[in-house]
Formats: C-alpha cells, sequence, structure tokens
C-alpha cells in the first residue's frame, strides 16, 4: 500500500507518546530503509484520510506499507489511517504537490506550517490550487491563511472568476 506521513525534518516520527520510530529518508535517489515498526505500527494514510491527526510535521512523506496491523484495543486509528508493520519511506514529497482534490490537506499544511518549511509564494500556491469542486477548504483558506491578497480571498471565496482584478498574482 502507497500513503502518507508527516515526520520531523530528520525522519523522526511526530508522536513519542508511545516511542519515538526514526524513519530512514531517502538518499541519492534511492528510497529509505524499510523498517520494522512496533507496538501499533506505523500509522500511516490514504488519500482523503485524517493525515493531520497527530500534528503538523517539517516534511511530509510517501510510504510504501507492508503487513497491516490490526488494533485490538480502545484506541482506534483516525480516520482513513491504517497501522502497518514494515514500512519505507519513498520519496519526500514537496507541499505543493499534495493533490488540489485533497483541500483539508491543502489548507491545513498552508496554515499551519513554519515559516520555516514554506514560502509565502509556496503557502500561496498550496491553497489556490485547492480544486474548485473544495469549495468548503477554499473559503476556509480565504479567512485564515495569512498573506494573501484581497483579490486571491475572493477569488476562493467564489465571488468572482479572478478576471479584471488588481493584486492577483501569478502562480
Amino acid at each position: 500500500m502507497i500513503g502518507y506521513k508527516m515526520l520531523t525534518s530528520n525522519g523522526r516520527s511526530l508522536s513519542d507518546e508511545y516511542g519515538a520510530v526514526m524513519y530512514p529518508l531517502p538518499a541519492n535517489g534511492q528510497p529509505g530503509a524499510w523498517i520494522t515498526v512496533p507496538g501499533n505500527g506505523a500509522y500511516v494514510t490514504e488519500l482523503g484520510g485524517d493525515l493531520f491527526a497527530g500534528g503538523i510535521g517539517d516534511i511530509f512523506v510517501e510510504m510504501e506499507c507492508e503487513e497491516q496491523v490490526q488494533i485490538e484495543s480502545w484506541l482506534k486509528p483516525p480516520y482513513g489511517v491504517t497501522c502497518w508493520r514494515r514500512v519505507r519511506v519513498l520519496r519526500i514529497v514537496p507541499w505543493t504537490e499534495i493533490p488540489a482534490d485533497q483541500g483539508q490537506w491543502r489548507y491545513e499544511a498552508a496554515l499551519g506550517l513554519s515559516p520555516l518549511n514554506i514560502s509565502p509564494k509556496q503557502r500561496r500556491e498550496l491553497v489556490m490550487g485547492i480544486s474548485a469542486d473544495q469549495s468548503f477548504w477554499r473559503k476556509q483558506a480565504a479567512y485564515a491563511v495569512p498573506g494573501l491578497s484581497d483579490a486571491d480571498k475572493a477569488i476562493l471565496r467564489g465571488e468572482n472568476d479572478g478576471k479584471n482584478l488588481r493584486g492577483v498574482q501569478a502562480l
């Protein structure tokens, strides 16, 4: 299974409540090494799942996963998240490559990422790239994401198609 996860910049899991896991990151164009994750395994989401349930990390990674773990306790994974025993990081995904139809992921990344991890241009590209059918997340972005021009906010709110507006910047 191919899935997604948030990590710190050095490849550590965000939560250490049950023991932090270090995920070997890709190097020299090759995926990171396979690792076996103890306990409940690695919490990995598919497209549409709750990527930010564990917080927002420094990097967004694509993972290959094997050996699904069935959780036998009251603590169930968040929506769209599955636990895996063996995983490896295939690549670090640039923030602006979050799929356009993943409006919540783009919104959460644009709102929550540190300025050290994303430029104002990338932040704008994230929210302006939310697909039109994701109107809820486009409107959320218009009201909450800092640094957008009034014209960008109007486009995101669906108030016009962006024609003849001052302050509209090309992507």
